[in-house]
């Protein structure tokens, strides 16, 4: 794993919430698009990487396996809170060591990838609802904190493909790529704020206990 620092979350209460900005929440803005990240936490079940809300629902999340805590789960509900997509993965991503996670839309179907390897396609159906807030590390902000580290948290407004991904996952972006709406990659070593390395401004902010960044081993 190429990036230099990754943030430490305790599981408790440490979140990034990132307001309604430019691009995001990627689910409401387009129906084309590519989340990425690194992860590394031991098996846990039902805890949120990323999750788009509307006022106390989470309508898109990327998450710990529900039924199998060190896989990857993926989770859609419509403008009613009626799941529309809610799948396991198949393939470790939580076991202690660090694993790229990749979920891509492509507008008719999501496809996840853990690692550059395909894992598996849903037939994609985003909640589209006039207002959300993006959550990393938690759902909604308040609960399903995440115990672990991420790093290189990449969202795109276009569907990438496996190739793309597993020629970038190792290395770190320049924030100017085509496409990129927000780029965190956890390179200062203080602060509340989360800086998008992207040109797009779109910034978390920290919730909790000062975080901690440590070096990906």
């Amino acid at each position: 794993v190429v990036p230099q620092n990754a943030i430490s979350q305790d599981g408790v209460d440490d979140n990034f919430d990132i307001a309604e900005t430019t691009g995001l929440p990627i689910s409401a803005t387009t129906s084309t698009y590519t989340i990425e990240m690194w992860v590394r936490g031991e098996p846990q079940t039902g805890i949120y990487l990323w999750s788009e809300t509307n006022t106390g629902l989470s309508l898109f999340g990327v998450a710990t396996g529900n039924t199998d805590p060190s896989k990857v789960y993926i989770f859609k509900r419509n403008n009613a809170g009626v799941s529309t997509i809610d799948m396991d993965g198949s393939i470790t991503a939580f076991d202690g060591q660090w694993h790229h996670i990749a979920y891509v839309n492509n507008g008719t179907t999501g496809t996840l990838y853990v690692d550059g390897v395909f894992d598996f396609t849903d037939n994609s159906v985003d909640a589209i609802v006039p207002t959300l807030t993006s959550h990393l590390g938690s759902a909604r902000g308040t609960s399903a904190f995440f115990d672990g580290e991420i790093d290189e948290v990449r969202i795109w407004n276009i569907a990438r493909d496996q190739i793309d991904i597993q020629n970038d996952m190792d290395i770190e972006l320049t924030g100017s790529e085509s496409g990129l709406v927000a780029y965190y990659n956890f390179n200062q070593e203080t602060g509340t704020n989360l800086p998008d390395v992207s040109l797009n401004g779109n910034d978390g902010t920290w919730t909790g206990p000062a975080g901690t960044n440590t070096t990906p081993n």
